[in-house]
């Protein structure tokens, strides 16, 4: 009678083990892509920040080496050495020129 017993629990313990094992994997995978999902919010978030930042900081660059242009220019200055100490091109300190 004993065996009988334990067999028909063993089989039921056995079942309810995996059907809560099954469970809590499945509850596991959701927690951590829901957790996945917000960190890779943040990271979107904080790059875009980082990159909007670094776009700004490029324009100002921009404008500030087209006002040193058109100074050096309004100076006197040739093309060639305008273009050795901007860093710009020859092509690309005619069109600031203009």
């Amino acid at each position: 009678m004993s065996n009988i017993i334990e067999e028909v629990f063993g089989d039921l313990i056995k079942e309810r083990l995996e059907k809560a094992t099954a469970e809590g994997m499945r509850e596991g995978m959701r927690e951590g892509m829901r957790k996945g999902r917000e960190e890779g919010i943040k990271i979107g978030q904080e790059k875009g920040k980082r990159e909007g930042v670094m776009e700004k900081i490029e324009k100002k660059a921009v404008i500030k080496t087209e006002k040193v242009v058109k100074e050096m220019v309004a100076n006197g200055l040739n093309d060639k050495i305008i273009s050795k100490v901007t860093g710009l091109t020859l092509v690309e300190v005619r069109k600031l020129k203009n």
